[in-house]
Formats: C-alpha cells, sequence, structure tokens
C-alpha cells in the first residue's frame, strides 16, 4: 500500500490515522475491508448518470466474498445508472463519520430475468446475512418477498481504496 500525500491541514486532522490508498485485482475482499464492513453497514453509493453527473444513494451494506453487497429493487435510479455503467464508487462509515473506506470500483449486478434465479436467491440471502448481521427467521418468506419486490443483489468489486482505517 502507498500512504497518500495530503496537505499540512489534513494532515494534521488526521495525525492519529493514516489515510490509506491502495490498488489490488481484488478475487477476495481485503482482510481489513473486510473487517471494517462488517461491522459499519452504512454506505453512500455514488454512481453516474447519463450525462455524467454523480447520483448518490444511502445503502446498508456488508461483506461478500469478492466485495461489498447490498440489494436494492429494479426501479431505483442507482440501478438504472448501474446498467449503463457498472463504474461507481462506495463510501462505508462508522456511525461518527469519524472512520470510513472508499472503494472505487465496478457493480456486479443479480438482477430478475438477466441472472440466474438460483445465483440470485443465494446472493440475497448472503447479501441479508452480512448486512444484517443475523440470519433471515423465514427464508422461504423472504425469498417470496424478494421476488414480489423485484429486489436486485449488486456487489460493489472493489479495485482502489482509501480512508482511515
Amino acid at each position: 500500500m502507498n500512504v497518500v500525500k495530503v496537505n499540512e491541514k489534513t494532515e494534521q486532522f488526521f495525525s492519529d490515522r493514516i489515510l490509506l490508498y491502495s490498488t489490488f485485482g481484488g478475487e477476495m475482499l481485503a482482510e481489513h475491508i473486510k473487517t471494517f464492513s462488517a461491522d459499519n453497514h452504512h454506505g453512500v453509493l455514488t454512481t453516474f448518470r447519463k450525462s455524467k453527473a454523480a447520483q448518490m444513494s444511502i445503502v446498508t451494506c456488508g461483506p461478500v466474498t469478492t466485495g461489498i453487497g447490498f440489494s436494492s429493487t429494479l426501479d431505483k435510479a442507482k440501478i438504472a445508472n448501474l446498467l449503463r455503467d457498472n463504474s461507481c464508487t462506495l463510501l462505508i462509515s462508522s456511525p461518527d463519520w469519524r472512520n470510513y473506506i472508499v472503494l472505487e470500483g465496478h457493480a456486479k449486478i443479480f438482477s430478475p430475468g438477466m441472472s440466474d434465479p438460483e445465483e440470485l436467491r443465494l446472493s440475497l440471502r448472503e447479501i441479508y446475512k452480512s448486512a444484517s448481521g443475523k440470519e433471515h427467521p423465514n427464508w422461504e418468506e423472504f425469498d417470496r418477498v424478494m421476488v414480489s419486490d423485484k429486489r436486485v443483489a449488486i456487489i460493489v468489486e472493489p479495485k482502489h481504496h482509501y480512508g482511515t482505517i
């Protein structure tokens, strides 16, 4: 990992932290990202509109094997943006906003009608368990609701990351 050079004011603010920037090819999620995101589920996703303007969404997320996962309904702007251009940025923050990590990469999308139904079902279950930190009390009911809501599973697979963790 390389330490990012920052200005004096920023360096003083982060004197008790190390601001890191890393590049990786990421088949597996790096351990420090997995650990931080397992304890912190508040995220802000940035996607890009057709006009190239940024569009941000609040998401509840959690670590999965190759990235950070969250779910959404098929009719949301973030999904339309990701289907057009899957590049995105995801900020994951501690509740007090002091510690954070930013993941830059691409979204892998599992959606009804475009993905294998079993792969979508298992992805949604994995994301639920990771983002909530618990098992669902009734997986059959969960599966039915995911289908009726037209839920999409998104996994942000990072290529670069930086932050204060």
